[in-house]
């Protein structure tokens, strides 16, 4: 997965909010190329991860989509842009690792727009969309990408995948494309292909699974370079321990409903049901 920094119009604008998203390339002295066009942000506080100290003030430059330099780099060149970022300070891109951006398209393309624009001016570069209809998705990380709109990089999972009935009918009614059914390893092949195609990085399994597609749905994403996400339900609808998910190379587990004795196979799960019920209605657990 390529990590690259932000766009010079993503750190303008969240400087100026007391925090930059940003990953220093560079520590270097002032060089000739620093005359030239380019972003020059003077007097920051730098935030050293290594350390963990916050430095004296230096300035940034940066050209194109690259951090050039980092430290006392003097004037702005010539036909350079530049802001004093005094008082302000500089640190590593947040992350936000579980979002479900397709929901904003529901309040329209102006809640899309400023929200997203609100993630980077809040210092988040980066997230984890790990929910939503693959077209839309795919769509808002692609207008992201190029420009179109100021936001975060969207690495993405696509719809939920589970098999039939679909838990979570009411919000795949609301947000058409959000769970898809795959019951066949000829389904999760075609699904994961599609991923694929469209960009995304991860995929992501809910509720009840059979555990012999289970297994090989890991086997084909593994071959496909992407991880996967596990949101293992409710213990009364838990099919597939999370332990053993785990070991078996699911790379993180959401929300983690599924605590108690349903959660790990080496706990007793008498005190649990294994029924549920059709049509989106979650069940009643035991008590």
């Amino acid at each position: 997965m390529r990590f690259s920094v932000p766009t010079p119009r993503q750190l303008g604008l969240a400087v100026l909010t007391c925090c930059i998203g940003i990953r220093l390339a560079a520590q270097q002295p002032p060089q000739a190329s620093h005359i030239g066009r380019g972003l020059l942000l003077q007097h920051v506080q730098v935030f050293d991860p290594t350390s963990g100290r916050f430095t004296d003030t230096l300035d940034i430059l940066i050209r194109g989509e690259r951090i050039a330099a980092v430290g006392k780099l003097g004037p702005p060149g010539r036909g350079m842009a530049h802001l004093d970022a005094g008082g302000k300070y500089a640190l590593p891109g947040l992350w936000d690792s579980h979002v479900h951006f397709s929901f904003l398209t529901l309040g329209g393309d102006t809640t899309v727009t400023t929200t997203l624009a609100a993630f980077v001016r809040h210092g988040v570069t980066s997230v984890r969309d790990v929910g939503g209809p693959l077209d839309t998705i795919a769509g808002l990380s692609r207008r992201v990408a190029r420009g179109t709109i100021l936001g975060p990089r969207i690495y993405f999972a696509g719809p939920l995948l589970t098999r039939a009935p679909i838990l979570i009918a009411d919000q795949n009614n609301l947000l058409p494309g959000i769970a898809t059914v795959v019951e066949t390893p000829a389904a999760v092949d075609s699904m994961l292909d599609r991923l694929v195609a469209r960009g995304a990085t991860m995929t992501k399994a809910i509720d009840h699974w059979d555990p012999a597609l289970f297994r090989y749905y890991l086997r084909a994403a593994r071959a496909r370079w992407l991880r996967v996400v596990w949101d293992a339900g409710l213990p009364i609808v838990n099919s597939i321990p999370i332990d053993t998910a785990l070991a078996r190379g699911v790379t993180s587990i959401e929300h983690a409903k599924a605590c108690g004795p349903a959660c790990c196979a080496t706990t007793s799960r008498a005190n649990t049901t294994r029924s549920w019920r059709p049509g989106g209605t979650m069940p009643r657990m035991r008590r």
